[in-house]
């Protein structure tokens, strides 16, 4: 599903419940019904989906970024809370990723993108592999130490 990207002064109160349920109340409640598993196995891998856009700000898109940087910093504060049970909690954060929505959307959306996609210094699209890849190792063994994080897989459009 696509952000809905408008100017804020354009939102209704109803518009920005629905991104809130949309982006950070469903987070919360996955992430809050897997918990308690985790705990009692003494063990466990939480990797969160946000937006690099919510990191660098990109016009129209206030809403949806408040949500998804509410999703790192809820991630971060799990990561301190669950670490003593043996549960990390990092963040995957997209770049630039062409997919079928806006491929099939307007021409100002697929020019944002088409923008966009110079910024970054590989100046492709990410594959869905690439992706998988990261969360993949972070959800896995070999991501123990990892906790608190988001990481971009960006094409180098996000660094820190």
């Amino acid at each position: 599903m696509l952000p809905d990207s408008r100017d804020l002064h354009s939102f209704r109160s109803t518009d920005w419940t629905t991104q809130y349920q949309n982006v950070l109340e469903s987070t919360l409640l996955w992430t809050k019904a897997v918990i308690p598993g985790m705990i009692d196995r003494k063990f466990g891998r939480i990797v969160h989906v946000v937006s690099d856009s919510a990191r660098i700000g990109v016009p129209k898109m206030s809403i949806y970024e408040t949500m998804k940087a509410a999703v790192s910093s809820f991630s971060r504060s799990l990561a301190q809370e669950l670490a003593r049970y043996n549960i990390t909690c990092n963040c995957v954060s997209i770049g630039v990723q062409e997919i079928d929505e806006v491929k099939g959307s307007s021409t100002e959306a697929v020019f944002k993108l088409d923008k966009t996609l110079k910024l970054a210094p590989l100046r492709r699209y990410s594959e869905p592999e690439e992706l998988g890849v990261m969360m993949a190792c972070l959800a896995s063994e070999l991501g123990a130490y990892v906790t608190g994080q988001t990481i971009s897989v960006s094409g180098g459009l996000v660094m820190t």
